[in-house]
């Protein structure tokens, strides 16, 4: 008999926020942990030289306290807003000098923006990969133990809530560096296996190190980033399709996988996040949630520009994020993660809830 469960949670919005009430007695949770990319990242790449930061303005220019922390986002991402629905402080970034004694026991974020399923994603911005995420997690959890002893610092990793966010960029740079989709087609069944086969041996790592319930998002609808759209959209303003397929494809065979994946982590809890249909239907429905504009993105033409093409300098930044569904060319608003947050805790079928 084994004890994994996996839950889909389809994203159907919007919904009712939940009341902030920690916590471990209500949710039976410890914590929340991250891995992934810059869905998830709060600021690992400040710390280290590569090309994926956002560590200056106008980036966090809505997070509290206006403070660019390397979040790819005018303000918090969906685990920060998770976070204050549990009562936790937001997970420090790994690298952080800050990121030890009490304030690691309530979680931590090991992700790093750039990354992806495949390491060979992450060379492209010299970024660090989902095996060096697990290489800081095993170091982690040796200083968890050493502050409260095994017996609570193994229950503190067991009973933490850990959110495996990723694949995107596997895709985006896939096609940006070949542009050309068709000739591509013949390859692109061993670009899914081989993400499928690293998410495995990564959600096994982590598994094996004590993670007991992990939520996996899937790719979100890539298509229709505006980045995407201006490059490869051919001067429509629709997503772009073929990518979007590819992503529904990989996510289809991704749940699939995980329903197979049972026996070898018995006492796993899984739940996966369909950030492709919530992110899809905000931008075919803007009014629906209070978006007005889809196409373009808040920061600077609204076209392209992400990462240091995002800056102070940059002419024609947005002086409102609210009405924009995407904050740069590649990261939605905070706006749209706090709905996807919202919709995570309201669902009825998360399994952090006894």
């Amino acid at each position: 008999m084994h004890n994994f469960s996996l839950y889909i949670i389809n994203i159907h919005l919007p919904a009712l926020y939940c009341t902030p009430a920690h916590q471990e007695g209500l949710f039976n949770v410890t914590g929340i942990i991250s891995f992934g990319d810059s869905t998830v990242d709060t600021g690992n790449n400040n710390f280290f030289v590569n090309l994926g930061k956002a560590d200056f303005p106008p980036y966090g220019r809505d997070f509290p306290g206006g403070v660019a922390t390397g979040r790819f986002c005018n303000g918090k991402l969906v685990a920060d807003y998770i976070a204050d629905a549990m009562g936790f402080p937001y997970s420090l970034p790994f690298l952080d000098p800050n990121a030890h004694g009490e304030a690691i026991l309530t979680g931590i974020n090991f992700a790093s923006s750039g990354s992806g399923w495949n390491p060979d994603t992450s060379n492209i911005l010299n970024v660090k990969t989902l095996d060096n995420q697990v290489e800081w997690f095993k170091s982690y959890k040796n200083e968890v133990i050493s502050l409260v002893g095994e017996e609570n610092g193994n229950k503190l990793i067991n009973d933490a809530l850990y959110f495996v966010s990723t694949g995107a960029n596997d895709y985006i740079d896939h096609f940006l560096i070949y542009v050309t989709p068709p000739p591509l087609y013949d390859t692109l069944p061993q670009l899914q296996a081989n993400l499928l086969g690293n998410a495995k041996q990564h959600l096994q790592e982590i598994y094996d190190l004590g993670a007991r319930r992990i939520g996996v998002s899937g790719v979100p609808a890539v298509g229709c980033l505006p980045f995407q759209i201006t490059l490869q959209g051919n001067g429509s303003t629709d997503c772009v399709g073929f990518l979007n397929e590819l992503a529904v494809q990989f996510n289809s065979e991704l749940q699939i996988q995980l329903e197979q994946w049972i026996n070898d982590m018995p006492e796993a809890t899984i739940f996966y996040i369909d950030s492709y249909t919530s992110l899809l239907d905000a931008f075919n429905n803007p009014a629906k949630y209070g978006f007005t504009e889809t196409r373009k993105a808040c920061c600077g033409s609204g076209y392209l520009e992400a990462g240091i093409l995002c800056n102070e300098a940059t002419p024609g930044t947005c002086t409102d994020a609210n009405p924009f569904l995407f904050w740069d060319g590649f990261h939605p608003t905070t706006h749209f993660y706090k709905i996807l947050a919202d919709d995570i805790m309201n669902s009825g079928r998360y399994p952090f809830v006894p």
